[in-house]
C-alpha cells in the first residue's frame, strides 16, 4: 500500500468521524423536553398515634364464635391402575434389552432413532448423560439430512476430510 493512500484514508476517516460527532451534538441539543406531569396523586398524612391505632385494631370488638370455613375444592378422581408403557415394535433388534443402533442412532426399524440411555450399548456410556447430546444430536441430524437430500452421508472421517478440503480451497493452501 502506498503512503498516499494511507494518508488519504486517515483524512477521510477523520472527516467522517468529525461529521458524525457534529450531527450527534446538534441532534441532542434540539431534543424535545419532557412534558410536565399532568395529574397529581392526593396523599393523606397521618400521625404516629393514628398509625398505632390502625395497627392495633379495635379493642372493643366482639370475638366470633364460628371458625372461618376453608374454601371447598373438588379433587379429580384418580385411576388406581398405572398406565402401561407402549410395546416396542416387533422387528426391533435388541441385545440385553438395549436396541441395536446403527449410523445416525437408528434402530432396526427404519426412521426410529433413539438417544440417551438406549444408545449406551451401541455408542458408549457417554450417551446416558446430557454431555452425550453433542454427539447424538449431530449424528441424528446428519442422518436425517442425508436422507432428505437423497444421498448417503459418510462417517465422521469423511465429513472432516470434506471440511478440510473446503478450507484448503478457500484459503488456497497447496499440497492438501
Amino acid at each position: 500500500m502506498s503512503d498516499g493512500s494511507k494518508r488519504s484514508g486517515f483524512y477521510v476517516s477523520g472527516a467522517l468521524h468529525a461529521a458524525l460527532l457534529a450531527l450527534l451534538l446538534v441532534g441532542f441539543s434540539q431534543a424535545p423536553k419532557f412534558d410536565d406531569a399532568a395529574e397529581s396523586i392526593p396523599v393523606d398524612t397521618i400521625t404516629q398515634s393514628q398509625l398505632n391505632e390502625i395497627m392495633h385494631g379495635e379493642r372493643d370488638a366482639k370475638p366470633s364464635n364460628t371458625p372461618p370455613t376453608p374454601p371447598q375444592r373438588q379433587l379429580a378422581a384418580v385411576d388406581p391402575t398405572p398406565p402401561t408403557p407402549p410395546e416396542p415394535p416387533p422387528d426391533l433388534r435388541r441385545v440385553d434389552g438395549y436396541p441395536v443402533l446403527r449410523r445416525g442412532l437408528e434402530t432396526s426399524v427404519p426412521g426410529l432413532h433413539m438417544v440417551g440411555a438406549p444408545a449406551a450399548w451401541s455408542f458408549g456410556p457417554i450417551n446416558r448423560f446430557v454431555s452425550g447430546s453433542w454427539f447424538a444430536g449431530g449424528a441424528v441430524a446428519r442422518e436425517i439430512a442425508g436422507r432428505a437430500s437423497g444421498r448417503p452421508l459418510g462417517g465422521e472421517a469423511q465429513c472432516v476430510r470434506a471440511l478440510f478440503a473446503l478450507i484448503c480451497r478457500r484459503f488456497d493452501l497447496r499440497g492438501a
